[in-house]
């Protein structure tokens, strides 16, 4: 009797313990959405079976949801009452969700008393993106995601074709100019088989080709004036940087014509000079059959300056969640571990959120071998694409979607087309100032 009182009693303290533990986070079960690949995938829920394991009695609900049905699957969960803990926060839906409010919680006081300071190991540029001051995102105090990764958008060139063209790849540390890196793929695109057609090309031309929002910040222009009130998109700058692009398939014939299938030819090894994002890696060392590595776009002489974007994907807590402190420490273990962090850049799907592994990540032994490009458009040049700043993007719809292609298709010329639509885009536009 006294030892099967003891063993009760022992049980009763374990139980007791394992409530207050419970009563400590509010339950014992998040629920995280978000949407991913195999590979990537496996990284997380590893990282979430850590996570488990350091937190005894709580289980992780893992909900994967295809991109495109992402959004409308998260906002109906939400107005039904049963939206998720933890989920993605797409960086195109940020302002518009940051200004709903309810849906997003501020995770700064979380941050502010974590004793273990984490945040101050991940890039500056990653936290200010996921800021809000109430009406303008990527400023204030309130924090309300995190950054699952930063993606900065780098030109990739073949490294083999270069050399068969007796041309110096552009270099890591500088970007090269707009007449230079023209003569440059001029030099790149040839007939190789002599049957009267290119089959190998200097750039890839629309879409997927120069990026647009490079050349335009990189010839001193804008989408916006200074306070974001009004568009910008007529300024002799805009318009010299957006026909350049076009003019590089249409006039100089260094890029594919538009409406290539310019992602299956720079694979095929037809096109000389590319783009990529650091999740590209992996796809690329597996799948690629000739050398490759990165350097800055190409600037323009009025500023000499390179130019690209930088994208993101957030992780944040629901408004609504039951569980807040427990939700911000899967949050946290997601964005900031160092082992998850590492697995991650070692599986070619990022560069790492934290600072203090940017030594190991430069040394990695896999192309590409210029890496420091990655963490300068990160740290020095990078920017943030134009539609983060509207809750109303439909005024980049147009202008992205319906003007600019005439113009890359040769349907019309940028001085010609901008000017005559810009008072229609700005009207669009007005819809972010109500």
């Amino acid at each position: 009797m006294r030892r099967t009182a003891t063993a009760l009693a022992a049980l009763l303290i374990v139980a007791l313990m394992a409530g207050l533990a419970g009563s400590a986070y509010g339950a014992t079960k998040l629920v995280f959405m978000g949407w991913t690949g195999p590979t990537e995938s496996q990284i997380y829920e590893a990282v979430i079976d850590l996570f488990e394991a350091e937190h005894p009695g709580v289980k992780v609900e893992v909900l994967y949801v295809p991109s495109p049905e992402f959004t409308n699957r998260l906002m109906a969960m939400i107005a039904g009452g049963i939206a998720p803990d933890v989920f993605y926060v797409p960086l195109d839906q940020f302002a518009n969700w940051a200004a709903a409010g309810g849906i997003l919680l501020d995770l700064a006081p979380f941050i502010e008393r974590d004793t273990e300071s984490p945040i101050k190991t991940i890039w500056p540029a990653g936290i200010n993106l996921y800021r809000f001051d109430g009406k303008r995102p990527g400023t204030g105090k309130s924090i309300l995601a995190l950054p699952k990764d930063l993606g900065p958008w780098a030109m990739v060139y073949n490294i083999d074709l270069y050399e068969q063209a007796g041309v110096k790849p552009p270099p890591a540390d500088k970007p090269i100019l707009w007449p230079e890196a023209v003569s440059l793929w001029r030099k790149l695109t040839r007939d190789r088989n002599g049957d009267g057609s290119i089959d190998v090309w200097g750039m890839a031309g629309w879409p997927l080709g120069f990026p647009i929002e490079g050349a335009i910040w990189s010839n001193g222009a804008d989408y916006f004036n200074s306070d974001l009130t009004a568009l910008a998109v007529d300024t002799p700058e805009f318009i010299e940087a957006v026909q350049w692009v076009a003019n590089l398939s249409l006039v100089e014939k260094v890029a594919t014509p538009p409406n290539s299938d310019n992602w299956n030819w720079w694979i095929q090894g037809k096109i000389a000079t590319f783009y990529m994002g650091p999740w590209d890696q992996a796809f690329f060392w597996n799948n690629l059959k000739f050398k490759w590595d990165i350097a800055p776009w190409p600037a323009s002489p009025r500023t000499g300056q390179s130019r690209t974007w930088v994208g993101s994907m957030g992780i944040g807590v629901s408004a609504k969640t039951a569980n807040p402190q427990l939700a911000y420490e899967l949050v946290k273990y997601l964005t900031m571990d160092r082992t998850a962090q590492t697995r991650l850049y070692e599986m070619g799907q990022m560069v790492p959120n934290r600072i203090d592994l940017l030594a190991d990540f430069l040394q990695m032994k896999k192309p590409p071998y210029n890496r420091m490009v990655f963490i300068d458009i990160i740290t020095k040049y990078g920017r943030v694409q134009p539609w983060y700043y509207t809750k109303d993007d439909s005024w980049w719809s147009v202008l992205d979607g319906e003007l600019f292609p005439q113009i890359y298709r040769g349907q019309a010329l940028a001085a010609q087309l901008l000017p005559g639509q810009a008072r229609r885009l700005q009207a669009i536009f007005a819809r972010n100032l109500q």
